[in-house]
């Protein structure tokens, strides 16, 4: 089988990344004529909002060939509002191209992409697009490569703007041995001990060192010429990886779903193995199983049936959907997080046919869980997570357009809080006299997330309801707390329970497992928690006391300056409450100029003063009477042998660790 490699094409918006990708398809003879953007006819943009709007929405994956190697590409989206799908592009690559603009230079959406990249330790090579365009130069975009991304960057190529062509950059060879030796231990010592280097064992070595993600090619050309792609094309096959797989047992992830022509695509990269037509599948860690009827494959853009597919290859599965990041096959059921980018706010959203909106908007959450899609009662209209406007925007017209759905109208956008426990709590419930649970809530340090935790005996309490007792509040009750925001950092623990061979079931538990949650969460309490945002403004050298004077006036903290060239970079971190308004701010004050981003790095205490609620989204165990009615249970056997129904509930057998983890935890804090 031909070496096979995944790659993903990356840039701030409107630096050209759609063009590189249409070019690397033409001459690699898979279409015929290179689609432009402003045409709206390139190959991956087959979206028609992204036709209309001349951006990327969703990542699309094509393939072609490059000497023996075949090359999957994806073409990803370069706004910010579309983060959560570059990441979930970033987790199924080999390697990487991005695509810096010759004439912005690296813009505060490239660092974000950057820094994804560098997190998951993909290697990368940089092409420097747009060198025809006016105000186009080399040496400033590398000054701004190496100041804002790498210093380990070695240009490849140089671009004439006088000819229109590409001349080879002339290396100097001490520069190259000094770039090695910084990451490479066997040239550092023949370069202390001061041996001759040849040039094919440098060159073999800076091969390996921007495979393993420790240099950086920078190629040079303008896309929309066809200049330099070429030599771009020479890069990816000679310096980026292939797929490698030392497994025979088949496994592969799901790395996207998508709704097209009334059907479900489920797109697998398999990670190891083979699957072919007529193989039972597993998909959970049942004994069910999934055959596969039909393998697709694309062939350019075009999709194709095959009879099998093997490790490292990107396959769409038709009429068949799997939930996005499950693992099938080898480790089948098991969930792996794609992408670690959490949506900043909610909007509301209603139409004229709120039935149809419902399946639509179903559709649209099981392409992107993010969106969360919640409906409320009380305002008669569903809500959805996002980035920003923009993204709400491009769903509002996904709605019409895909769903044929007229009157949409969209609220204004609300910051998106969440909720973490102030003290311990503890809270039991039961149904019948057979079956009972008992939890414990307590704060865990900011970031942490939510741990489950049960050292509980299953003697008492089953290890499959344990089990059930931990899906339930960690995939679903903990997503809303006593407010209706997402619970987060904190640990949520089983320190007691009982069941009953003959009497107990399921049932028991989805009803007092809730039950028990929430009341730990009321005696624990909560408070409110904000994104805090780490942004980038990227603007006119010359603006630097106007967006200073800005920054200051509107949140004072420390922020971090740096000059490349012509441009200003202003880095500095405030919660989103703060820096929502900065987009706004900076238009009105800079003229227009200027770029920014930001991105969540955690989450800081709410002011005081805000305490807004959310809608579940659900009938939440808060209202008892009307979350068992929901369950289809009778409150008559809620708490049925817990002797205090409703009341302060009793621990027989409370476990010793939780005594423990709560000491330690005083122990903790008043060392601080």
């Amino acid at each position: 089988m031909a070496a096979i490699s995944t790659i993903g094409v990356f840039a701030h918006a409107n630096a050209g990344k759609t063009t590189v990708t249409e070019e690397l398809l033409f001459r690699a003879g898979k279409v015929s004529k290179v689609g432009r953007v402003d045409y709206g006819n390139t190959t991956t943009d087959n979206l028609a909002v992204e036709r209309e709007r001349g951006i990327t929405v969703r990542s699309s994956y094509v393939s072609f060939g490059i000497k023996d190697k075949v090359i999957q590409l994806l073409d990803t989206p370069g706004h910010i509002d579309f983060s959560a799908e570059v990441e979930r592009a970033v987790a199924i690559l080999d390697g990487a191209v991005l695509v810096v603009s010759g004439v912005d230079g690296v813009q505060p959406q490239t660092v974000a992409i950057w820094k994804m990249l560098s997190e998951r330790n993909i290697p990368v090579v940089l092409f420097i697009n747009k060198l025809d365009r006016a105000g186009a130069d080399i040496d400033r975009t590398i000054d701004s490569i190496r100041a804002h991304l790498s210093k380990n960057v070695l240009l490849m190529n140089t671009y004439k703007k006088e000819t229109n062509k590409i001349m080879p950059h002339k290396t100097d060879a001490y520069d190259l041995v000094e770039l090695l030796s910084s990451v490479d231990d066997m040239v550092l010592e023949k370069y202390i001990g001061g041996e001759r280097i040849k040039s094919d064992f440098l060159l073999s070595r800076f091969q390996l060192a921007t495979q393993k993600g420790n240099v950086f090619p920078v190629f040079t050309g303008s896309a929309l010429n066809g200049v330099g792609i070429g030599e771009l094309m020479d890069g990816i096959y000679n310096l980026l990886p292939e797929y490698k797989n030392n497994s025979n047992d088949f496994s592969g992830i799901v790395y996207s779903s998508k709704y097209e022509v009334n059907k479900w695509l489920t797109y697998v990269k398999v990670l190891s193995g083979e699957m072919f037509v007529g193989y039972e599948m597993p998909t959970d860690d049942t004994d069910n199983r999934l055959k596969i009827k039909q393998i697709l494959k694309t062939d350019g853009g075009v999709m194709k049936s095959v009879s099998k597919a093997s490790a490292g290859e990107l396959i769409a599965l038709p009429s068949v959907y799997i939930p996005v990041g499950t693992m099938v096959g080898k480790n089948a059921g098991d969930i792996v997080k794609l992408s670690y980018i959490n949506p900043l706010f909610t909007v509301g959203v209603k139409s004229k046919d709120m039935k149809a909106l419902s399946d639509a908007l179903a559709i649209l959450n099981k392409e992107d869980p993010y969106l969360n899609c919640r409906y409320s009662a009380s305002t008669n209209m569903f809500s959805i997570d996002v980035m920003g406007d923009l993204q709400a925007d491009i769903v509002a017209t996904l709605l019409k357009n895909r769903f044929n759905l007229d009157g949409i109208v969209l609220s204004d956008s609300s910051i998106i809080y969440k909720e973490t426990p102030v003290g311990v709590g503890l809270g039991k419930a039961g149904y019948k006299k057979c079956s009972n649970v008992g939890i414990s809530v307590r704060p865990l340090n900011k970031g942490e997330g939510i741990k489950f935790v049960s050292n509980f005996s299953t003697d008492f309490l089953f290890a499959k309801y344990q089990k059930q007792v931990e899906r339930l509040l960690v995939q679903r009750y903990s997503k809303s707390g006593l407010r209706g925001w997402e619970l987060t950092d904190a640990e949520i623990a089983i320190i007691d329970g009982k069941c009953d061979n003959a009497g107990s079931e399921p049932l028991h538990y989805n009803i007092a497992a809730p039950i028990a949650f929430m009341r730990a969460l009321q005696n624990a309490g909560t408070k409110m928690l904000e994104p805090l945002m780490e942004f980038e403004l990227s603007c006119s050298a010359d603006k630097l006391s106007v967006a200073m004077a800005e920054l200051t006036k509107n949140y004072n903290t420390s922020i971090e300056t740096s000059i490349s060239g012509a441009n200003l970079y202003i880095k500095g971190t405030a919660p989103l409450s703060v820096s929502k308004n900065f987009p706004r701010i900076f238009a009105r004050a800079l003229g227009g100029a200027f770029s920014f981003v930001q991105r969540e790095v955690g989450y800081i205490d709410a002011l005081p003063d805000v305490q807004c609620t959310r809608d579940a989204g659900f009938i939440s165990p808060l209202n008892v009477e009307k979350f068992v009615s929901s369950m289809n249970g009778n409150m008559i056997l809620l708490d049925k042998g817990l002797g205090e129904r409703g009341g302060k509930p009793k621990f027989p057998r409370r476990n010793n660790f939780i005594k423990k983890r709560e000491a330690l935890a005083r122990k903790k804090t008043n060392n601080r």
